[in-house]
């Protein structure tokens, strides 16, 4: 296990830093299975299992932000086709906001991008940032509640 932590600083050297934190940052699965397949060593379970709870979770949080961002933008078009317009620019402004937001805080933590001190919305503490975006959500929730409401007085105003 020790071939990929001695390609770390080699690959430090020759290749930009960005690449290096990738490679850094898959060191531990690499040499999971470096150690299983080639070696016959098998890791203890606890180990593989929280390799791959790591893996998950990060999969998790990073599809949860995704469908935060899909149905902001889906409440956003639904406001427009309501002929909301604040509505919409809010509703889409906002899914920008916590996508960019999102992005670059994942790009840092990767060492993809260069520190900017930005939290992870809804997940890094901080104590006005956690205020801003759950006053945020609730501002897409209000605009969801509204364009829900009048589509459906419109629908009965239609069948009537």
């Amino acid at each position: 296990m020790a071939l990929p932590l001695s390609l770390f600083p080699i690959a430090e050297l020759y290749v930009d830093s960005s690449v290096a934190g990738m490679i850094n940052g898959s060191v531990p699965l690499f040499a999971a299975v470096i150690a299983a397949i080639l070696l016959n060593v098998w890791p203890p379970r606890r180990q593989i299992t929280g390799l791959l709870v790591g893996f998950a979770g990060v999969v998790l949080v990073i599809g949860l932000f995704a469908w935060v961002l899909v149905r902001a933008y889906a409440i956003g078009r639904q406001a427009a086709h309501l002929e909301q317009p604040f509505a919409a620019l809010a509703a889409h402004g906002i899914g920008i906001w916590l996508g960019v937001q999102a992005f670059i805080n994942i790009g840092v933590n990767m060492g993809l991008l260069p520190t900017k001190g930005l939290t992870l919305p809804l997940m890094s503490y901080g104590g006005s940032s956690l205020i801003v975006m759950c006053t945020a959500i609730g501002l897409i929730l209000r605009v969801d509640r509204g364009t829900r409401t009048q589509r459906n007085w419109l629908e009965k105003e239609v069948s009537a």
